[in-house]
């Protein structure tokens, strides 16, 4: 039988650190959990999982070790983090271990705004005039984009940003 994460699920790297994201909940998964869900989402079955996990533990049997891992994994279903399924399906994954990305980035395109509203606490307004430069910003778009599970664009009135077309494909 395969597992899958749960399609609703998001698996973020901060560090060395495994965050797991279902229905706007947030877990940081301890190293043993981290492991069994990497391995989930790579090889999709108890027995590579186990295979693995012995890597981390000293006079284990593989046995013993299986009906933990089977336990654990148990628990992680009825949580539906993960389900059995025919299909072999990889989920959603942003960072990158052993490194820091966030998991949502937003980015102020422009502070100009065709309003000057009091509530504005972006600051906003007609005589602002500062801009992102396109170029730039898809130069590092595309550097962050593979780490980066959601990226918002936002600031000002965006109609008063040029080459938003440019923005569509990312």
């Amino acid at each position: 039988m395969n597992y899958n994460i749960n399609n609703n699920a998001h698996i973020h790297y901060l560090g060395n650190e495994l965050v797991f994201k279902l229905n706007n909940n947030l877990f940081l998964l301890n190293m043993y959990q981290s492991i069994i869900i990497e391995g989930i989402n790579k090889y999709h079955n108890l027995r590579d999982v186990t295979k693995i996990l012995q890597n981390y533990t000293v006079n284990s049997s593989y046995q013993k070790l299986y009906e933990l891992v089977s336990k654990t994994v148990s628990g992680m279903e009825e949580r539906e983090w993960i389900n059995k399924s025919d299909k072999i399906i990889s989920n959603n994954e942003s960072g990158k271990k052993g490194e820091f990305y966030p998991s949502k980035l937003t980015i102020e395109l422009t502070n100009k705004c065709h309003l000057s509203c009091q509530h504005c606490f972006k600051e906003c307004g007609p005589i602002k005039r500062d801009f992102i430069q396109i170029k730039n910003l898809l130069a590092f778009l595309k550097k962050v984009q593979p780490f980066v599970h959601e990226i918002q664009l936002t600031g000002g009135n965006l109609c008063c940003t040029l080459n938003l077309k440019k923005f569509r494909n990312l």
